[in-house]
């Protein structure tokens, strides 16, 4: 088969809508050409023939997080000062919002770790693999008021920059 040939027949698979490699896979395969993937492709650009985009594929969805188990508080994973109990964590915070980073992330997600706020709402904290951060209020705790969520933010970004993280 001479260039003029393989011109066509590249031409004729192109119009059919097959895909570079299967045109690879033809001209090595079938036609017994030697030809590398980038000669197909400096062959196929000097062609004036247009190409077929594949559609890209859709990105696989990320699952939510694990629900965390019933009666786990926000304070499970903060390193508590000595003789604070977990139960008086909220309260020896002084009403202060504070944020701790999880040595290691649960599963399913890039980053996460625990918050209490100034009013005492606490819970956990999360970023998946996108940088979508979420907020889990422990049980029996309310959801961060609105006042507190600026603060809960500039903290979160302080122990974030402070472990080496991404803001």
């Amino acid at each position: 088969m001479d260039d003029a040939e393989l011109k066509r027949e590249i031409t004729r698979l192109l119009q059919e809508g097959r895909s570079l490699n299967d045109i690879h896979k033809h001209v090595t395969g079938e036609l017994g050409r030697e030809m590398t993937f980038l000669d197909l492709r400096l062959l196929i650009s000097d062609l004036d023939v247009e190409m077929q985009d594949e559609p890209e594929p859709e990105p696989e969805p990320v699952p939510p997080p694990p629900p965390s188990p019933p009666g786990a508080g926000a304070t499970e994973d903060l390193v508590m000062p000595p003789g604070v109990t977990r139960e008086e964590a909220p309260q020896a915070a002084g009403g202060k919002t504070s944020v701790s980073v999880d040595a290691v992330a649960r599963p399913g997600l890039a980053l996460s770790g625990a918050y209490t706020t100034k009013s005492g709402a606490s819970g956990k904290w999360f970023m998946d693999a996108y940088g979508r951060v979420g907020l889990e209020p422990a049980a029996g705790s309310a959801k961060p008021a609105p006042a507190d969520m600026q603060e809960l933010q500039q903290e979160l970004g302080k122990a974030l920059r402070t472990q080496g993280g991404a803001f």
